[in-house]
């Protein structure tokens, strides 16, 4: 039946049940039912982190599934198998998902139904859905680990830009599977559709149109996990949404983190239930911080959400049936399985009970009775000098060199057994009295498969033995300086494996040409027409990797002893690598680095890298963009700048330096450090939410926190932000010629020749002055604020802030703020003089000066030397009493003055003014119209 004969007598799929959405997610998708308006249970990550949590432990129990001991000691990782996403498509650019799309990719491939191309981008106002999806089922960054991270993906995009879609392009879908089912590396083997509509069926109703097609997928062995809906809460009745409800599906419903069902997940006895609510996983960077970098993870509720958790294990499931042998496997088995291994959980709401996923139980479950045969790595045999007689046994190769053999006059021969499938590689040095030859244990010549001076190389499988006859032309003795015999390089498909041995190896591959590599000094070339990936696998001991790539734009992520790099059409793996050599060459490329648990080091510039800690050590060159991601314990980076302007922004989560043409980027390192090597660089640092402290000079600034250091040196502009919480106190240092402090009650600046500082929020601000005519100017808040002067310290202190100056040559106040402001300014034993109006006081001498304005009470006492006042008074009405030992004057202001040894008071202002004297040691001189 066409497409178009199903479409006869189904509902207008502009309303009715074919518009059912998953508004959980912030989207109007074809898929199940909406949680109520909008998506309370939405957290979505708005910063670009790597949040070092894995997609499962955020609300997943172990009850549920162990990833770490199914992915590393079953070795289960989905790789061999293509599971279809049938969704919104998938932001298959992020770092999470492969980073790119077709061949060398995790996306291989796929379509959009909604636009017509073959370009599945989960892309438009409402998306990310898909994405969220994919990233449950496959992540394969270590931090948001998928269940399957190694399966590869195909994305079929049904939704359109706003998140509509209909059964149409749902059924154009399972169409599009069904004829290619074999259309890729490796077989589809599962489908996972977290949509369907807001119905809550028992059964299948008449007018459903994807039973043809499901049940053609099912036939084939195809597993298909459909999300059960969200509508439990609307109706309080089982029932599942459509096309969870059809018998050729698995459908799945959600679980909270205790491991109850979700209240809003549809019930029905035959259902699966996964974790589904507050699930951290990948989103499209316009759906994060919009950085550019498609690194973000955002959190999402519904049944959309354990359905790929479902689909995932029943990726795990084939693989581990295939390990025993058992090749035979549908649907109905893994079903079968996940349900007599699941936990059961009751629901007082329904009183039943329903299976809950319990994937480590399903697989032990398999390997129950499989006891895989040990394989013993081979011993190296050292020199060996040949002596004429039967076939010396080097036993099984890897890698061996064997020094100083004797070739006997009747000839020499060594039996060699392969480790592995793939190329046997015999080097043996150019001689003109000695010959070879390679047979098989029946003494059969054995195919060449390639030939140089002094170098073969034969197909082998594990297990085959074969001679290496060495004769000699003559029939004398002769003696060769070695022979090495390497068998580590095998060719899968096009996979390229290369094997380490138990010793310390050396890989490396280089993009020039066609491509080539080298394993412990024995080089092969590479057809890149027909390889598309290089897998280099460690044994023990400690391994180094020499990797070079291409002009263009190439891709690295790097771990501890692990590598993943996109060389053009090649990509590169690494397994138990310590130390890295990685050349990008040229191009924009681009370096995702991930850290241990343990003290990490980063030393990021723009042209080199180098991240090392304990046990590796990685060197990095040509990488233009570079993000790094501490694991935890105490790590630490420094920066380096360019020649050019470049900008450092530092915060408690991440520090950054970017300028012209590059982009480097650490999160979670506790100790930063930056170098300014020239330009004019600026300096952004942000605090911590405890007590932090900021130091800073006209050469370097520091922030110190708990748990955080921030070291900045060379830095033209530095900013310091106190906004998070906490006391915070800042220290600034002047240069030795004249500087300028400008300080308020929000932020404080210092700066002069060739350096500026300035701070925001902090509490207290000292501003230290080592020589030169330095300036300082104090403002006011609009609170109650007191001004004190000495020739030491100065300060301004009100509410929730105090700015000092120390050793300041000239000082000046200012209240212009509203408040009831006052002033205390205290000299020295030197001569001073003191001016005072309504609005202003000043005070000065050779070594200070003081200037106050607009304060409502002034305090000053000249210490000793022989002090002169003038006081203006300027008001309408003024009193000025005055003895031996204070004066006061009093009219708009208040002022008190002590140690003043001569006074010439002028009365200026219209009004009374009026004066009373009892003072005899003190010169008074009462200028214009006083009244005593």
């Amino acid at each position: 039946m066409s497409a178009s004969d199903k479409g006869a007598n189904r509902p207008d799929r502009r309303g009715g049940w074919l518009r059912g959405v998953e508004a959980m997610e912030e989207r109007n998708l074809l898929s199940v039912s909406p949680l109520g308006g909008a998506s309370s249970l939405v957290e979505t990550a708005i910063d670009d982190s790597l949040s070092p949590q894995s997609a499962l432990t955020d609300t997943a129990d172990s009850w549920s599934v162990d990833l770490g001991t199914i992915h590393e000691t079953y070795g289960l990782t989905g790789a061999g198998q293509t599971v279809v996403v049938i969704d919104s498509g998938v932001a298959y650019d992020h770092v999470a998902l492969g980073g790119g799309y077709g061949d060398g990719y995790r996306v291989v491939g796929g379509y959009d139904f909604a636009e017509n191309d073959g370009d599945p981008y989960d892309d438009g106002p409402r998306g990310s859905h898909g994405t969220h999806v994919t990233g449950i089922l496959a992540s394969d960054d270590p931090y948001h680990i998928g269940v399957a991270p190694d399966v590869d993906i195909v994305s079929l995009r049904v939704l359109d830009d706003d998140g509509n879609g209909d059964f149409t392009q749902v059924e154009a879908a399972l169409q599009w599977v069904l004829d290619n089912l074999d259309s890729f590396e490796n077989p589809i083997t599962t489908i996972n559709m977290s949509l369907g509509t807001r119905t809550t069926q028992e059964a299948v109703a008449g007018e459903a149109i994807l039973e043809e097609e499901l049940a053609a997928l099912e036939a084939e062995g195809i597993f298909i996990s459909v999300a059960a809906g969200n509508q439990f809460q609307s109706t309080l009745t089982t029932g599942l949404s459509y096309p969870a409800v059809s018998p050729y599906v698995v459908p799945v419903g959600s679980v909270d983190a205790d491991g109850s069902l979700s209240y809003f997940s549809q019930r029905a006895e035959s259902i699966i239930a996964a974790p589904g609510r507050s699930i951290q996983s990948s989103i499209p960077d316009y759906r994060g911080d919009q950085n550019g970098i498609a690194d973000d993870y955002g959190r999402y509720s519904g049944t959309s959400m354990a359905a790929p958790y479902v689909s995932g294990a029943s990726v795990l499931l084939r693989e581990a049936y295939d390990t025993i042998g058992v090749l035979d496997v549908d649907q109905d088995l893994l079903y079968n399985l996940m349900v007599t291994t699941a936990d059961t959980i009751y629901d007082p709401v329904t009183g039943q009970e329903y299976c809950r996923l319990n994937l480590l139980n399903a697989i032990e479950t398999v390997f129950a009775d499989y006891d895989p045969t040990e394989v013993v790595p081979p011993s190296d045999p050292g020199n060996v000098v040949v002596e004429p007689a039967a076939p010396i046994d080097l036993g099984v190769i890897t890698q061996t060199t064997i020094g100083a053999i004797s070739v006997a006059a009747d000839g020499t021969r060594f039996s060699m057994t392969a480790s592995q499938d793939g190329l046997l590689s015999i080097e043996v040095p150019a001689s003109s009295h000695v010959n070879f030859e390679l047979v098989d244990a029946e003494d059969r010549p054995v195919e060449i498969v390639f030939q140089e001076d002094g170098r073969v190389d034969v197909l082998v499988e594990a297990g085959q033995t074969i001679q290496l006859k060495l004769t000699t032309e003559d029939g004398a003795a002769a003696s060769l300086d070695s022979l090495r015999l390497t068998n580590l390089v095998k060719l899968d498909g096009t996979t390229l494996w290369v094997t380490g041995t138990e010793n310390d190896d050396t890989f490396a591959f280089s993009s020039e040409g066609t491509g080539s590599i080298l394993v412990n000094g024995v080089a092969y070339q590479v057809d890149s027409s027909a390889i598309d990936r290089i897998i280099f696998h460690a044994g023990n001991g400690h391994d180094s990797a020499e990797l070079t790539g291409t002009d263009g734009n190439d891709q690295v992520q790097l771990r501890a002893d692990a590598a993943q790099a996109v060389f053009g059409s090649i990509r590169i793996d690494t397994i138990g690598v310590e130390s890295h050599t990685i050349d990008g060459r040229g191009g924009a490329d681009s370096l995702v680095l991930y850290g241990t648990t343990k003290n990490d080091s980063l030393f990021l510039s723009p042209n080199a890298t180098r991240f090392s800690g304990e046990g590796f050590d990685h060197q990095l060159t040509g990488f233009t963009k570079v993000q790094a991601q501490g694991g935890g314990g105490q790590d630490q980076v420094t920066f380096t700048d360019s020649a050019g302007n470049d900008t450092l922004v530092v915060t408690t989560e991440y520090a950054k330096l970017s300028g012209a043409g590059f982009y480097l980027r650490a999160e979670g390192f506790g100790q930063i450090e930056a170098r300014s090597t020239g330009g004019q660089d600026i300096a952004y640092l942000r605090d911590s939410a405890g007590d932090d402290t900021f130091v800073a000079s006209p050469t370097e600034a520091s922030l110190i926190g708990d748990g955080y250091q921030v070291q900045v040196d060379g830095f033209r502009y530095v900013y310091a932000y106190a906004t998070q919480g906490g006391v915070n106190t800042a220290r600034l240092f002047d240069s030795a010629s004249k500087d300028t402090f400008i300080a308020g009650p929000e932020y404080a600046k210092l700066y002069g020749t060739g350096f500026y500082l300035r701070t925001n929020g902090f509490s207290q601000v000292d501003a230290y002055s080592s020589g030169g005519a330095d300036v300082a100017h104090l403002y006011d808040s609009a609170g109650n604020d007191t001004f004190s002067g000495t020739a030491e310290v100065a300060s301004m202190v009100g509410n929730r802030f105090s700015n000092r100056v120390h050793q300041f040559r000239y000082v000046a106040a200012y209240a212009y703020e509203s408040g009831s402001d006052s002033a205390y300014v205290y000299g020295t034993d030197s001569d001073e003089t003191l001016l005072l109006r309504s609005d202003q006081m000043r005070l000065y001498s050779t070594d200070t000066d003081y200037r106050i304005t607009q304060f409502d009470r002034y305090f000053a006492s000249t210490g000793g030397g022989n002090d002169v006042a003038y006081l203006f008074a300027d008001g309408k009405e003024n009193r000025l009493l005055a003895s031996d030992t204070a004066i006061q004057l009093v009219n708009d202001i208040v002022a008190d003055l002590y140690g003043i040894n001569q006074v010439y008071a002028s009365a200026t202002g219209t009004g009374q003014h009026d004066a009373e004297v009892s003072a005899v040691d003190l010169l008074l001189q009462l200028i214009g119209s006083w009244r005593y």
